[in-house]
């Protein structure tokens, strides 16, 4: 009921029509990048991979998204895309509490320090409004599945929080939901759209190979 009364980023019907039933098809030719975003308190995190491919819009994917202790958790994700560097443009990191502490485990276990992205404030405004803009107009889509509903519940819940300087950051305002999908949802995006680094190699799907 909370969620019917939310001021949407992104309207309930662009939502629907930018999402895709069916994941990418293996083997497609297109560079992945990765948005990791940490709460304030650290208590919850959330992956997106973003693929950008050449003359179609940049395909979003909830990765995965987690609240609770981080005790172990965040050791155990360093390692997940520690594993899969070698493939992302960028991976971009998020959340004054844990990002940047996470870039520094990432480059300790050999991942290139110029693809670990800890965005500025700046940043993080022209990557919200990028992607709020990209869903409007078609020209990025999502995957809609089951196994997206934390992403769903992220995007219906939330609301831009405007900034004194103007800019905006995805705000929950119906609990218990969570805003770090859809900021995770942005950061990858940004670097999808941005990054120069090309790893040139053909991925399964958008992260999970």
């Amino acid at each position: 009921e909370d969620a019917d009364l939310v001021s949407r980023v992104v309207p309930e019907a662009s939502w629907i029509a930018t999402g895709l039933a069916e994941q990418l098809p293996e083997g497609i030719d297109g560079t992945p990048s990765l948005g990791i975003k940490f709460s304030p308190d650290g208590s919850s995190v959330a992956v997106v991979g973003a693929m950008k491919r050449a003359d179609l819009p940049i395909h979003l994917e909830l990765v995965g998204a987690h609240s609770g202790s981080m005790a172990a958790g965040t050791a155990a994700l360093a390692a997940w895309v520690a594993e899969r560097a070698s493939r992302y443009a960028a991976i971009v990191i998020d959340g004054k509490s844990q990002a940047g502490a996470f870039a520094e485990a990432l480059i300790a276990a050999g991942v290139p320090r110029r693809a670990v992205i800890v965005p500025t404030w700046g940043d993080v405004v022209t990557a919200n409004s990028m992607t709020e803009q990209a869903l409007i107009a078609g020209t990025a889509t999502h995957l809609a599945t089951e196994g997206q509903a934390a992403l769903d519940r992220s995007i219906e819940a939330t609301e831009k929080k405007v900034r004194t300087d103007g800019g905006w950051q995805w705000h929950c305002v119906a609990e218990p939901n969570d805003a770090t999908p859809a900021q995770a949802m942005s950061l990858a995006f940004w670097g999808a759209n941005t990054s120069k680094r090309r790893p040139g190699r053909k991925t399964k799907g958008v992260v999970l190979a």
